[in-house]
């Protein structure tokens, strides 16, 4: 798991607001004693990351067994 300071070491120094409902607030604020994260903006900064770079990776595997039944089509594989 990535530690608090690795995310502020990638933020970028534009930042925007977002606003979330009160209870889902609360109840990853109780999680946050069990992470290395100090505030919720870093919690919830490292968990976006994550989803957007898991997402990446599984177009990149989609993309590559595209190009390989395109190569077994072609008789290359």
């Amino acid at each position: 798991m990535a530690r608090a300071q690795d995310m502020s070491d990638t933020a970028d120094s534009s930042l925007r607001e977002l606003r979330l409902p009160a209870p889902l607030c609360a109840a990853a604020e109780k999680l946050l004693k069990e992470t290395p994260f100090t505030t919720l903006e870093e919690l919830v900064a490292f968990v976006l990351q994550e989803l957007t770079a898991r997402d990446a990776a599984g177009l990149d595997q989609e993309e590559r067994a595209m190009i390989e039944q395109r190569l077994r089509d072609l008789g290359y594989l």
